[in-house]
């Protein structure tokens, strides 16, 4: 077989994926301030706004959004739900950034009356050497917050 038939397998794009926070929301409110102390009853909510893609959207295998309250406390998840738009685009400009699902600020808290927390967010290709995945085009982001109630 001649090898100028085998080139059309192969198909790469070496550009690095893109993980932003963009806003924190309480109650649907978004902020950007750099220090966010956010203040609610047990039923307010958080979610986040973000942007996970990559130039190219064949080349996104997905992304995950997590919190974790505090030094060894607990974790929740806030990615979207699974299969679309967790292994999609999200927020690509000129498109706006997306939004996550909320958690109530009871649930993150887990029966403490404030917190400090992380938010994470990391972006995964499907960029591969042959033989593993080319991590180093992963994107990720994190920011920092306080819940009090």
């Amino acid at each position: 077989m001649p090898f100028a038939a085998l080139t059309h397998m192969f198909w790469w794009d070496n550009r690095p994926s893109v993980a932003k926070l963009v806003a924190l929301r309480r109650d649907g409110v978004p902020s950007g301030d750099q220090c966010q102390f956010l203040a609610g009853s047990g039923s307010s909510t958080f979610s986040a706004d973000y942007r996970a893609y990559h130039e190219n959207e064949m080349f996104i295998l997905q992304h995950n959004l997590w919190w974790k309250r505090g030094l060894g406390g607990a974790t929740g998840d806030l990615s979207p739900a699974a299969p679309s738009p967790r292994y999609d685009n999200v927020g690509k400009p000129p498109a706006a950034p997306g939004t996550t699902p909320t958690a109530t600020f009871a649930t993150m808290l887990g029966g403490e009356t404030r917190c400090s927390f992380a938010l994470n967010l990391h972006v995964d290709v499907k960029t591969t050497n042959g033989s593993g995945v080319l991590t180093g085009l992963d994107a990720e982001d994190q920011a920092a917050f306080a819940l009090l109630t």
